[in-house]
């Protein structure tokens, strides 16, 4: 039996052309993985970008709102909201009774009431500006509704507590001051003056790149305008 021969395989020139298309073949496999993932990472921090900008308008609508707040709290010490011609219909929050609807934040005023020249348009300056123009600054409009079911008389107590949502502090505050006046056994009707009523503020802030935003801030004022 013959021993068996060795075979010697050499790596020639068309051996090594072969290794050579194999690695550059895996060569643009990996580049094209790596700038697919590239991409990715671009798209995300993209998206990153837009999404954090977007909040950052948001936000800025926010602040500006406060300013339609302050003016609100403004108005409400002078009494000067009651000159303002949407003022006395303005209870779009109503329930199936006709009273004030708390819970449906849903139902924000109509573009009509928002759109009317009777309700207040400033800037994030608080100066007077023109809602119907978008010059890419902010435009910011406030209403305040009584939360009222009707027109209480307001210098009688015992009616604004039957017909408004009334601060319970000041309540407290009133009756106990009425019977610390009392005569004998009468004690005196609680004074109109002495109660605080809550009034919402809801507040449009416009922004940048068409940007809307709505708020709504619950304040407490005296019933009586001025008062």
């Amino acid at each position: 039996m013959e021993p068996m021969s060795e075979c010697a395989f050499s790596a020639g020139p068309g051996g090594r052309r072969a290794e050579a298309g194999v690695v550059l073949l895996i060569a643009m496999i990996i580049l094209v993985l790596m700038s697919l993932a590239a991409a990715s990472v671009i798209r995300s921090t993209d998206t990153g970008t837009l999404v954090a900008g977007n909040l950052a308008f948001r936000q800025a609508t926010m602040y500006a709102g406060d300013i339609a707040i302050n003016r609100a709290v403004e108005e409400l010490q002078s009494g000067a909201y009651t000159a303002r011609t949407y003022y006395r219909s303005a209870f779009y929050f109503k329930d199936a009774a006709g009273k004030p609807n708390f819970k449906d934040a849903g139902r924000i005023a109509s573009d009509a009431i928002w759109e009317s020249t009777d309700v207040p348009c400033i800037d994030e300056n608080g100066r007077a500006t023109n809602c119907a123009a978008d010059s890419g600054n902010y435009r910011i409009q406030y209403v305040i509704e009584r939360q009222c079911k009707s027109d209480p008389v307001l210098t009688d107590g015992e009616d604004i507590r039957s017909k408004c949502t009334v601060d319970p502090e000041t309540v407290a505050l009133a009756a106990a001051d009425a019977f610390a006046k009392k005569s004998g056994s009468t004690v005196p009707p609680i004074e109109a003056g002495t109660l605080d009523v809550y009034y919402r503020v809801i507040i449009r802030a416009r922004g940048p790149r068409g940007g809307v935003n709505f708020y709504e801030a619950m304040l407490a004022a005296k019933a009586q305008p001025g008062a």
